[in-house]
C-alpha cells in the first residue's frame, strides 16, 4: 500500500495512480488525476470501480465517481459498480454515480 504521507509524483503512471487508490488519504487526488488521463486510464478503470465500494470513505467514493464520469466511454467497465453506488444512502455519492452513468450512456439516471 502506498505511504499515506506521499502521493504519487507528477509523472506517475496510471498504474501508480491506481495503486494510490488503495490509500484513503491519497485516493481522491489519484482519482482526479486518473480522470484527466482519458483513454490512458482505461486499464485502471477496475481500480476506480473498486474505490466506489461503500466501505470506502465518502471523499474516495466521490472522487472515483467523478473520475469515471470524466472518462466517459472509457469507464464502461465500471458500469455495474456505478449502478450500485447510484443507490447509495449518501445523496452526494449517489448523484455523482448517476452523473457518471449518464456520461457513459445507456440511459438517463436521475
Amino acid at each position: 500500500m502506498p505511504d499515506s504521507t506521499s502521493a504519487p509524483g507528477p509523472d506517475a503512471t496510471p498504474e501508480e495512480l491506481a495503486d494510490a487508490l488503495r490509500d484513503d488519504d491519497a485516493a481522491p487526488e489519484a482519482a482526479r488525476r486518473l480522470g484527466e488521463l482519458g483513454a490512458g486510464a482505461r486499464s485502471v478503470v477496475p481500480a476506480l470501480a473498486a474505490a466506489l465500494h461503500s466501505a470506502r470513505p465518502k471523499p474516495v467514493r466521490l472522487a472515483a465517481a467523478r473520475a469515471l464520469e470524466a472518462l466517459r466511454d472509457e469507464a464502461e467497465a465500471a458500469y455495474v459498480a456505478l449502478e450500485r453506488a447510484s443507490a447509495s444512502d449518501d445523496d452526494e455519492v449517489a448523484g455523482a454515480a448517476r452523473s457518471a452513468l449518464n456520461s457513459i450512456g445507456g440511459g438517463e439516471y436521475t
